[in-house]
Formats: C-alpha cells, structure tokens, sequence
C-alpha cells in the first residue's frame, strides 16, 4: 500500500508540473511550491493575484485544482462552515466548468475508485487544458466571475443543509455530479 501511494503521488507531482508550466510560461506564476499533509498533497502555483492549486487527496482517492484570489499576497483558505455571509476567496474548478461549460465537467468513472497512474495523467491532463482554457480570466487577476461561483457554492450548502448532510461539508456524490 505504501509503495503504491510512493508510486501514484509521484506520478501526481511530475505530471502535475509538466501539464502546468504554462501557469509560469505564460501567466508569470512562481515554481510550483509542494505541500504533503495529513494525506493531502499539493502543488501550489502563484502570481501577484493568483493561486492554482492542484491537489490529491489519498484517503478519498481524488484530483482537484482550486483557483485562489490572493488577499494581501497570500492565499486565503475559505472558512470550514459556509454561510451566506462567508467571503470566500477560492473555487473549485469543477464549478467553474459547470457554469462555463458543462460538458467539461469530469465523468463520474472518475471518482469513487482507487486512483492509478494512468487515471492521475488523464485527470491531471484534463484539468490543466481546462484551466488553460478556460480559466485566462482569473489567470490574470479578473474575478468577475468569483461572484457567480459564490453563489453556487453558498446555494449548495444551504440545499445539502436543507436534506439533512450537515452545513453541506459532506458530500454525497462527488462534485462533478452537482
């Protein structure tokens, strides 16, 4: 178990800056700053107004990109509990495509089964022609859409508060499926 975990979060790490350098060649971010804890590895991109963060999260066996509007230089993560008053900073990319292209959004094959070399490349890979794509915008500092993901992500806790999962920390089907 352990070799295998070795195997994949490299994997994750080499394809991730491979398929992201563009973030350097043509956004003018930083080198990737690696991050491991509790299970959680990241690499974490940034510009002078931006964070990209590509994450693998090994205990729930799966890939994200998060896109930050820096604070004072700095990332600020958005509060555990949500609520409507909630300034939020970051968004998940998988809103982003469900509000800009749908079609985009991950198939569900990808999410709830044990994560492989072959499935990191073809999420990594994905993610970054998306981000690519269709995140120039925020890439380059103009967050006028953060507003329209704000409420998506506020009107998905209040509905998964409302059918009893809590204050919408947890989530039943993955995000993809939203």
């Amino acid at each position: 178990m352990q070799e295998t975990m070795i195997k994949i979060t490299s994997a994750f790490y080499q394809v991730s800056i491979k398929k992201f350098q563009f973030l350097i060649e043509e956004f003018s971010f930083g080198k990737a700053k690696k991050k491991a804890d509790e299970g959680v590895y990241r690499l974490i991109y940034q510009n002078k107004t931006t964070a990209v963060v590509i994450g693998l999260e090994w205990r729930e066996q799966y890939i994200y990109v998060e896109l930050f509007q820096l604070v004072n230089g700095e990332i600020q993560e958005n509060p555990i509990l949500i609520n409507s008053e909630s300034k939020l900073t970051g968004f998940n990319l998988e809103d982003l495509l469900a509000l800009r292209i749908p079609s985009l959004k991950l198939d569900c094959k990808y999410f709830n089964k044990p994560l492989t070399v072959e499935l990191v490349n073809d999420i990594v890979t994905h993610y970054s022609d998306c981000v690519r794509k269709y995140a120039r915008d925020i890439l380059m500092g103009d967050f006028s859409i953060f507003t329209k993901l704000d409420a998506i992500v506020k009107n998905r806790v209040q509905e998964e508060s409302l059918v009893g999962t809590g204050h919408g920390l947890i989530r039943k089907k993955p995000l993809a499926d939203f």
